[in-house]
C-alpha cells in the first residue's frame, strides 16, 4: 500500500516539461563547457559526461511520459557507455599527466608512439 502511494502521488505531479527544461539546461551547460574549456582533457571529459548523462535523463523522462521501458534500456546503453568512457579517459589523462606533468590539451602529441 505505501509503494502504491508515493507511485500515485508522483505520477499526480509529474510535470514533464520542468524535467525537460532542467534535461536541456545541462545538455547546453555541457555543451557550453566543452566550447568555451576546451584547452583542458579533466573538463572535456566532465563536460563530456555531463552532455551523456543529461541526454541519459532525457530517455528516462519520455519513457515516464509514453509509460514503455526502452527509454530506461537505452538510459542504461548510455550509462554504461559513459561509464566505460570516463575510465579510458582517465588513463589516458594519467598518461598525459606522468608525461608532462600537465592536463592541458596541447600536450597530447606526447602520446604518440
Amino acid at each position: 500500500i505505501w509503494n502504491d502511494f508515493l507511485f500515485n502521488s508522483f505520477s499526480s505531479t509529474f510535470n514533464f516539461s520542468n524535467f525537460f527544461i532542467l534535461m536541456f539546461f545541462t545538455f547546453i551547460v555541457g555543451c557550453t563547457g566543452l566550447v568555451w574549456r576546451a584547452s583542458n582533457l579533466l573538463l572535456i571529459l566532465v563536460f563530456g559526461e555531463l552532455m551523456l548523462v543529461s541526454i541519459a535523463f532525457g530517455f528516462v523522462l519520455v519513457s515516464k511520459f509514453w509509460a514503455v521501458s526502452v527509454g530506461q534500456v537505452y538510459a542504461l546503453a548510455i550509462l554504461n557507455s559513459a561509464a566505460v568512457e570516463s575510465a579510458i579517459g582517465l588513463v589516458l589523462i594519467i598518461n598525459v599527466y606522468k608525461t608532462t606533468g600537465s592536463v592541458a590539451v596541447n600536450f597530447l602529441k606526447c602520446l604518440r608512439g
